[in-house]
C-alpha cells in the first residue's frame, strides 16, 4: 500500500508501485513534490526532468521520461498480449508503460503505440524484433524467441517422456517457472520437439541432458543444473 502525506507543504510519495507525473505541466507542480521513497517506477515529462532531479529520492527503481502531453497508459505486473493485441490497442500518440513482465505470444504486424516503455522484462518473437525495437525503450531485459507460437510455462513443472511425445509439433519453450526433467527423457526427444528455450526459471535434468538444454537455451536468466539422482 502506498500513501502521500504533506511535509512542509509539499507531498511525500511513499511506497507506490508507480508514481505518474506525466500530467504535470509546470515547474511549480513538480516543486510541490517534497520527497519520493520506495517507488518502483516514476514517470516524468521530459520538460520537467531538471525539476525532478532536484527532488530527494530513495529506493526508486526506474525513472521514465515521456514526451510532454503524451497520453500515458500504465500496466503493472505481468502482461501477456497477442501480437495482434499490440496493434489493436493504443492510438498514434499513446505511450504504453509496463512495469513488470511483458510476454508477446505471437507475431506482431503493427504497433498501436507511439512508444512502448518497459521497466522489467520483455519476451517477444524474434521475427518481430525489427518492427518492435524502434518503438521500444527497455530498462531491464529483453529475450527474443524463435517461431510463431511459443509454449509459455508460468509455473513449476515436471516433465517426462510423455510430455515430449504428446507435443504435436516442435515448439519454443518460455520457462518462467522451474522445470524438472524426469529420467527416461532422451536427447533425441528433446531435440525433436524443442527448437529453443528462454529460461527465466531453472532447469534440473539428468546429467546427460544438461548439455542439450544448454545448447537449446538462447537466453538464460536462470540456471541449468544436473539432478543429483533419483527423486531429486
Amino acid at each position: 500500500m502506498g500513501d502521500s502525506e504533506p511535509a512542509e507543504d509539499r507531498r511525500v510519495i511513499i511506497g507506490e508501485a508507480v508514481a505518474d507525473f506525466s500530467h504535470l505541466t509546470s515547474k511549480g507542480e513538480m516543486a510541490a513534490i517534497g520527497r519520493i521513497e520506495r517507488v518502483g517506477t516514476v514517470i516524468v515529462p521530459r520538460s520537467l526532468a531538471a525539476e525532478y532531479a532536484r527532488i530527494p529520492t530513495s529506493k526508486v527503481g526506474t525513472t521514465v521520461f515521456v514526451p510532454d502531453g503524451a497520453n500515458v497508459r500504465i500496466h503493472t505486473g505481468s502482461l501477456t498480449v497477442s501480437g495482434d493485441g499490440l496493434g489493436a490497442a493504443g492510438e498514434a500518440g499513446d505511450v504504453l508503460i509496463a512495469a513488470g513482465q511483458v510476454i508477446v505470444t505471437g507475431p506482431v504486424t503493427t504497433v498501436g503505440y507511439s512508444q512502448v516503455i518497459i521497466a522489467g522484462q520483455l519476451i517477444a518473437p524474434e521475427a518481430s524484433r525489427e518492427l518492435l525495437e524502434p518503438r521500444l525503450q527497455i530498462t531491464g531485459q529483453a529475450a527474443w524467441y524463435s517461431g510463431d507460437t511459443p509454449r509459455i510455462i508460468l509455473e513449476d513443472i515436471q516433465v517426462g517422456p510423455d510430455f515430449f511425445r504428446l507435443l504435436d509439433h516442435p515448439v519454443s519453450l518460455v520457462l518462467l517457472g522451474d522445470m524438472t526433467v524426469a529420467p527416461g527423457v532422451s536427447e533425441d526427444m528433446v531435440r525433436e520437439k524443442i527448437t529453443g528455450i528462454i529460461l527465466l526459471g531453472d532447469i534440473t535434468a539428468p546429467p546427460e541432458l544438461v548439455p542439450v538444454f544448454q545448447v537449446l537455451t538462447t537466453e538464460a536468466f536462470g540456471d541449468i543444473r544436473a539432478a543429483d539422482g533419483p527423486g531429486s
